[in-house]
């Protein structure tokens, strides 16, 4: 068997290295692993008061810019 790099693992890589089909390893690597759900974010900067007030400020920022230039 040749060895698969760590960086990028595919699926056709995995399936030849098995020799099994692409739908079986997708099926395993739902089944064990619980890949390909819904993630929600988890990310609390993005949900903070803080962060949406930077973002606000930014679009603000540029369209006065836009606004001036046309």
């Amino acid at each position: 068997m040749a060895p698969i790099s760590l960086r990028k693992i595919t699926i056709t890589a995995l399936a030849k290295r098995f020799i099994a089909n692409r739908p079986t390893i997708y099926n395993g690597l739902k089944a064990r692993l619980k890949l390909f759900i819904p993630l929600t974010s988890k990310n609390e900067r993005d949900k903070s008061l803080i962060m949406a007030l930077n973002v606000w400020l930014k679009f603000k920022s540029l369209l006065k810019i836009n606004l001036e230039a046309s």
